[in-house]
């Protein structure tokens, strides 16, 4: 707890410093996570990634705050599916912690929604509340829904796939109630039943009334209200609640009859059929201001009829550009994310990357007007015309033929000259074959040759000289 009058002022003011100041007083590191959307005064937070000591500082520092405007709390954890014998699936363990992370135990949960009762209650800054996958049990949302009913800044709240009970949307619309600030409401993937629906309808019935009593005072002395201009619930999504059915759809076409406020209502993949449809699309007949009605991902709706629902939301529409968006088609399943405790394998080996230049593209600004250059149309070569990929591979094949002419040429000149030399000095080449006892006795019988033809020489020419 913060412990002096001054300390909790400062932090009031300034979320950064008093978390700083809690976590010193602990003996723990501020998380970076928590720091890093502080100038835009905003916390999103990965809630998988925060361990049990680090969420008392982070909770103390949020119940007197009074400076931030968003606060979003985000869990992709799913629990473990188990199959026969009793061993993890292995397709799911892979994005899942098999320990469910701290702040899905009830008391850190329960702490969780005390400290963001206190601030919904204090602060004037406050705009948007995002809570995903996190499960609220009903003393949970009831304790949130102490802080809802007495929120004076709170435009957007957002539960996700956090699986509240029928009579936890009950309770949260009680809260909404008395709560005109709030602009529009997500329960996407909350388990919405039939039951929920209709105290969904409720809430729309009971705005209006108090809508219509606010624009008859505006009325009077020939004034013309403002309907934009009231407070009240512009959109609500109901997105992946297939229990809410014919039955919830029923309930909610009853209350858009006589609604002007409502202007964009979500229902995609909530187990509607012909039945629901064709109520909601007398409703839009006769209510001409709600410009998104989204009842797409319903298979059990025919194409004509959701086709006719569609064309008539757009006529009411009239073309023009609302600031409530038409969503997009999302999947059946809640969003996943990897932990961060999980580290993914590396590969072996030397990482190939590809490098491709990069296309050069024209920089275009909102005064600049770039100019493109008109290409010549290609036209077909004439007789005798050569590739230029071709004409390289010729040229190449060709002084490569030529190199190898050249070379074998040398060659075969090499060998006859080797073959004269060893054909007129057979000395020479058997000298290289015999032993140095075999050169010695050759080199002494051809010098007695040689005297021997000497001395015959000399006897002929005194022969000669004598006759």
């Amino acid at each position: 707890m913060i412990e002096s009058l001054q300390a909790r002022q400062v932090g009031s003011k300034d979320f950064g410093t008093i978390y700083a100041h809690l976590c010193s007083l602990q003996d723990t590191c501020p998380l970076t996570s928590v720091k890093t959307h502080l100038r835009d005064g905003a916390i999103d937070l990965n809630v998988d990634r925060i361990r049990l000591p680090d969420w008392i500082p982070i909770l103390n520092s949020l119940r007197i705050n009074k400076n931030l405007r968003k606060v979003s709390l985000k869990s992709y954890y799913q629990k473990p599916v188990k199959v026969d014998g009793g061993k993890l699936a292995t397709g799911q363990h892979l994005r899942s912690i098999h320990k469910p992370p701290p702040l899905l135990s009830k008391d850190v949960t329960s702490k969780m929604c005390t400290a963001l009762k206190e601030c919904l209650q204090v602060t004037e800054s406050l705009e948007s509340l995002s809570l995903q996958g996190i499960p609220l049990r009903r003393y949970d949302m009831q304790t949130i829904a102490k802080g809802l009913s007495k929120t004076r800044a709170l435009h957007h709240l957002s539960m996700e796939y956090c699986r509240i009970s029928h009579a936890s949307v009950e309770v949260l619309c009680q809260a909404i109630q008395s709560s005109p600030c709030i602009k529009s409401i997500n329960l996407t993937g909350c388990g919405v039943t039939k039951k929920g629906a209709e105290a969904i309808s409720k809430l729309i019935k009971h705005q209006s009334t108090s809508r219509h009593s606010e624009a008859w005072k505006d009325s009077l002395r020939y004034r013309r209200p403002n309907l934009d201009q009231m407070p009240g619930l512009r959109r609500i999504t109901l997105n992946n609640n297939p229990l809410i059915n014919d039955s919830g759809a029923l309930y909610i076409a009853d209350a858009l009859k006589d609604d002007l406020w409502l202007k964009a209502l979500d229902m995609q993949h909530c187990g509607i059929s012909n039945i629901g449809a064709v109520a909601i699309l007398e409703a839009l007949r006769g209510n001409t201001t709600v410009v998104v009605l989204d009842i797409r991902r319903n298979p059990l709706i025919d194409h004509s009829l959701l086709k006719e629902v569609i064309e008539q939301v757009l006529i009411n529409g009239e073309g023009r550009e609302e600031e409530y968006p038409w969503l997009t088609a999302t999947s059946m399943d809640p969003p996943q994310k990897a932990p961060s405790g999980m580290v993914k394998k590396k590969r072996k080996g030397k990482k190939k990357e590809r490098k491709s230049s990069p296309v050069p593209r024209p920089v275009q600004s909102k005064t600049s007007v770039t100019v493109y250059k008109e290409r010549q149309p290609v036209t077909r070569p004439g007789p005798g015309f050569i590739p230029w990929r071709s004409a390289a591979r010729a040229e190449e094949r060709k002084r490569h033929t030529s190199r190898y002419h050249a070379t074998t040429l040398q060659q075969e000149k090499q060998v006859e000259g080797y073959n004269w030399f060893h054909c007129s000095h057979p000395s020479h080449s058997t000298s290289r074959r015999t032993s140095p006892k075999s050169n010695k006795l050759l080199s002494s019988s051809v010098v007695e040759e040689s005297s021997g033809s000497d001395g015959d020489g000399d006897d002929d020419d005194d022969d000669t000289t004598q006759g």
